[in-house]
């Protein structure tokens, strides 16, 4: 992802904290003690399976 498109998302991230937009949505994570995202990283050798 390039800068603009971080910077873009930071932007709305930042706007949406700050008129609660982001805990209307999302709050019910705050209280959490973990969440699992989803995100995996999957590593192929070159040589072999």
């Amino acid at each position: 992802m390039g800068e603009p498109a971080v910077s873009e998302r930071m932007d709305r991230l930042s706007s949406d904290l700050a008129d609660g937009t982001w805990a209307a949505r999302h709050g019910d994570l705050a209280g959490l003690d973990a969440v699992d995202g989803g995100f995996r990283l999957l590593v192929r050798s070159a040589t072999g399976p």
